[in-house]
């Protein structure tokens, strides 16, 4: 079975999302499903096959509507490429839903295209309710169209636990996964006397919950210190300057480090110098029930112990690796951390993190029903012809 993966994610640049789908479309190749990826890259709609990037049309950037501009071209191209090529199938990886992608939808299916869509997050009207107007305005047309793609689409995918449909469509659940090729086992350096050294990395949104954090080191320094307490934060986007502003305002910026991007070597060398993972922590903010976070896999790669909130179906309560927090807005007690990390086998969990992330993190074993429904609908429509 051939399939075209659809997405509006920028595949030029080393986001987590691109990682995901990666991960996705290899477990779908190894599993039979003949997978190319249809995306922006680099100023122009691009077909994806592994290594291959072939373009087959251009895009701009500019302008507070550039979303609807992307997406009209993107679905343009779609149309125009699967006529050239051979797909039984579109996994449409979703943002929101408007006019371009109704008419794709509503052409693929006068094609008799099977139509998959993945919702990442669901719901998700708060996320868009904290974005620009012309954001806001894309959800408005969303809940509109909404109401008449379960005429056009098959499945719907979502890591969202508890959701037997979404707009009267089947849903099918899967755990989000790792790709496992492309993260390596840290070379960790080993524990500091006297040093407590956190880290998060991350596109800076509210629910990674690195303000929690930073408040929970203000309350810590203004106590009598027994150890001295870092947070490395590598990454950019919305919450930088906030969490910047905060730190000043706390008069913790000596135990806050701000590192901008940083990739390959230069990531490596702060994952081998840093002790506990930050991971996303303040889930509350989006009022969705999902608790999978693709950070705590990619710590559980690294072998770096992680700090979490509960309701990841992977990591129960008795993960030795995990300190749970409440998913709540108040301050993280770090001390209670520290103290926590001190009773851990530094000379083990590296090697043991990393054995559990392979023998059950892989896209392989998380994307199995995904791939099995898509598997078996395409067998069931052969058995009918």
């Amino acid at each position: 079975m051939n399939i075209l993966y659809i997405t509006t994610t920028e595949f030029s640049s080393n986001s987590g999302v691109r990682k995901k789908i990666y991960g996705q479309v290899s477990a779908m190749n190894k599993a039979g499903l003949n997978t190319k990826v249809l995306a922006p890259f680099d100023g122009k709609i691009s077909a994806i096959d592994g290594d291959l990037i072939s373009p087959v049309g251009k895009y701009h950037t500019k302008g507070i509507f550039k979303f609807f501009y992307l997406a009209e071209k993107l679905y343009k191209s779609v149309l125009l490429y699967y006529q050239k090529e051979k797909f039984d199938g579109v996994y449409i990886r979703y943002s929101i839903l408007d006019w371009n992608l109704m008419k794709l939808l509503k052409e693929l299916k006068r094609e008799r295209k099977k139509i998959f869509l993945e919702i990442p997050s669901y719901p998700y009207d708060l996320e868009y309710s904290r974005k620009p107007f012309y954001k806001k305005l894309a959800l408005y047309m969303d809940r509109f169209f909404s109401k008449e793609i379960h005429k056009y689409v098959d499945a719907i995918f979502t890591p969202s636990p508890n959701q037997e449909n979404i707009y009267g469509i089947k849903t099918v659940f899967f755990e989000n996964g790792i790709d496992l090729a492309q993260i390596q086992k840290r070379n960790y350096s080993g524990p500091i006397k006297d040093v407590f050294r956190l880290l998060g990395v991350a596109n800076l949104s509210d629910w990674h919950g690195y303000d929690r954090i930073i408040k929970g080191i203000s309350s810590f320094v203004n106590k009598k210190k027994t150890f001295k307490i870092l947070f490395n934060i590598v990454g950019d986007g919305a919450e930088l300057p906030k969490l910047k502003k905060m730190a000043t305002e706390l008069n913790v910026q000596e135990n806050i480090i701000f590192h901008g991007k940083k990739y390959d070597k230069e990531l490596d060398d702060i994952y081998k110098e840093s002790d506990v993972a930050v991971t996303s922590i303040a889930f509350f903010r989006l009022h969705f029930a999902g608790r999978t976070s693709l950070k705590t896999r990619e710590a559980c790669v690294k072998g770096i112990p992680f700090i979490s909130v509960k309701g990841d179906p992977v990591f129960d309560e008795n993960f030795e690796y995990m300190y749970t927090v409440e998913d709540k807005d108040v301050p993280v007690d770090v001390e209670s951390i520290y103290n926590w990390f001190k009773n851990l086998d530094h000379k083990r969990y590296v090697t043991e993190m990393n054995q559990f992330a392979k023998e059950n993190l892989g896209w392989d074993k998380t994307f199995k029903n995904v791939i099995s429904y898509i598997k078996g609908h395409n067998r069931n429509d052969k058995r009918s012809s």
